[in-house]
């Protein structure tokens, strides 16, 4: 019931954004200049997104390693793409899902959550390293962005920052209340050593390496959508790299598939920096995140049928994926 309330919640905020990016929308204008997109570009964003994909799958296999020698190429990369399709249904179940994919009697799944966290550790560290990066090579363009419209969304509109040290106080006491199980000390115990495989880890240049293909791929993936667009916007490839970390801000609202919130930031942004037309930062956004899914929904969808015929005899259910997800969510 939980889990299917929090789905209700979020689908219904995702809602309200997707009316909000679109409500303006004059359709026939929109479907005009999606017939005069360059779509090879397209095609070739959702390629690189792939590639993205392929990436994380081999870099998550690094950390897995010292714990599981074991594991596969394939299966870390079909587990992700797996559990990035079911990410599209169960917001932010893609680190739970893969997990339970890749456990097995050497790699309990406590540990294999440590991978992930440490994997999305270096992941939020790049992407603040890349917000400092853009903020530095064009202070006066792109920070009364992120002071106006990200925080002073925040700090506006009445906010009351006691509600917030209110809310901050609640969930330390339910933190601690939790910590002092012995559930929680077992998955304590096995973060921990997920973490340690780093330090473990042979191969560190391997994983730094894959870490800048990966966001190499996220920039591509930006641009290439830039040009699909007919006309010339005037963005370069700092601007690409300024409407990625906007994009990655924006997944961050834990809403399904990022429906909504990607829409309305990223139009937000090229309105409010480059005074670009709301609805064509629209369909900027409705290209780049519809590509993208209809890429993971297509990779995720033969991962799977791969994984079946391959592995009859560990297949992964639609309910597995559901009690896996219910637990840790």
């Amino acid at each position: 019931m939980k889990v299917k309330l929090k789905y209700v919640l979020w689908t219904a905020v995702a809602a309200v954004l997707l009316y909000f990016s679109f409500r303006e929308v004059k359709w026939h204008d929109f479907i005009s200049v999606l017939q005069q997109c360059r779509w090879g570009f397209v095609v070739l964003s959702m390629v690189f997104g792939a590639l993205a994909n392929v990436i994380r799958g081999l870099r998550w296999r690094l950390l897995i390693l010292p714990l599981d020698p074991e594991v596969r190429r394939g299966r870390c990369i079909d587990g992700f793409m797996i559990a990035r399709m079911a990410d599209y249904v169960i917001p932010h179940s893609c680190e739970f899902i893969r997990c339970g994919y890749v456990t097995s009697k050497r790699l309990a799944y406590e540990k294999a959550i440590g991978t992930v966290l440490l994997e999305r550790t270096w992941d939020i560290f790049v992407l603040l390293m890349l917000i400092i990066a853009v903020l530095a090579m064009r202070w006066n363009l792109f920070s009364s962005f992120f002071a106006e419209e990200i925080l002073g969304k925040v700090g506006g509109n009445g906010f009351n920052y006691w509600w917030l040290v209110a809310v901050l106080a609640v969930v330390a006491m339910l933190v601690v209340a939790y910590f002092r199980s012995s559930r929680a000390r077992k998955v304590m115990q096995g973060v921990k050593d997920g973490l340690v495989s780093f330090t473990k880890m042979k191969n560190k240049g391997t994983f730094l390496l894959l870490t800048a293909c990966l966001w190499a791929c996220f920039v591509l993936m930006t641009m290439t959508i830039i040009w699909s667009l007919p006309g010339d916007l005037g963005l370069d490839l700092i601007d690409g790299l300024f409407i990625m970390v906007v994009g990655g801000i924006a997944s961050i609202v834990p809403v399904p598939g990022g429906f909504g919130a990607f829409h309305y930031l990223v139009a937000l942004a090229l309105q409010s920096i480059y005074n670009i037309p709301f609805e064509t930062g629209i369909i900027f956004a409705t290209l780049s995140h519809e590509s993208q899914t209809l890429m993971m929904l297509v990779t995720g969808a033969a991962a799977y049928v791969y994984e079946m015929l391959k592995r009859p005899e560990e297949k992964v259910t639609v309910e597995q994926v559901r009690q896996d997800s219910g637990r840790n969510l």
